[in-house]
C-alpha cells in the first residue's frame, strides 16, 4: 500500500514538474566553459572599452571606430577574439586582436592592416578621406 501511494505521489510530482517546465522555459546559461560564443552585440560597451585598452597598451596611434565581429571563450578567464575598424592620420585600418581577461588584460595578439578601397565603408566614414 505504501509503495502504491509513493508511486502516485512521484507521478503527480513529475506531471506537475512537466506542466511548470512547459509554462516557464529554462533560461540558457550565459557562460559555457570551453564554448566559443560569437559576440552578439557589436555595440557592447564592455567589449569596446577592452578593445580601447588593448589599442592603448599596444601604443598604437589609432582611434577606435567600431567592432566588426568577434567571439569569446571561457578558459582561465575569458578569451576574446575581436576584429574591429580603427583610424589614424594615415587612414583606416582593419585590426584583429586576441586577449584574455582574468585578473587583468593579457593581450595575446594584435594586428592591423590598411583598409582596402573594396571594403565596405563604415556608417561614420568621412567623405574627406
Amino acid at each position: 500500500m505504501f509503495a502504491a501511494k509513493l508511486v502516485s505521489v512521484l507521478l503527480l510530482l513529475c506531471a506537475l514538474d512537466c506542466a511548470i517546465a512547459s509554462k516557464y522555459p529554462q533560461l540558457k546559461p550565459r557562460i559555457c566553459a570551453g564554448c566559443v560564443i560569437p559576440i552578439q552585440n557589436n555595440n557592447d560597451s564592455g567589449v569596446i572599452n577592452m578593445v580601447k585598452k588593448v589599442i592603448n597598451r599596444q601604443n598604437q596611434r589609432l582611434t577606435f571606430v567600431k567592432i566588426l565581429g568577434g567571439s569569446r571563450q571561457v578558459i582561465r578567464g575569458i578569451k576574446y577574439g575581436v576584429t574591429f575598424e580603427a583610424k589614424s592620420r594615415d587612414g583606416r585600418f582593419i585590426c584583429s586582436t586576441s586577449f584574455i581577461t582574468f585578473s587583468g588584460l593579457d593581450v595575446r595578439s594584435f594586428r592591423c592592416e590598411p583598409k582596402k578601397k573594396s571594403d565596405k565603408p563604415s556608417k561614420d566614414s568621412d567623405s574627406s578621406e
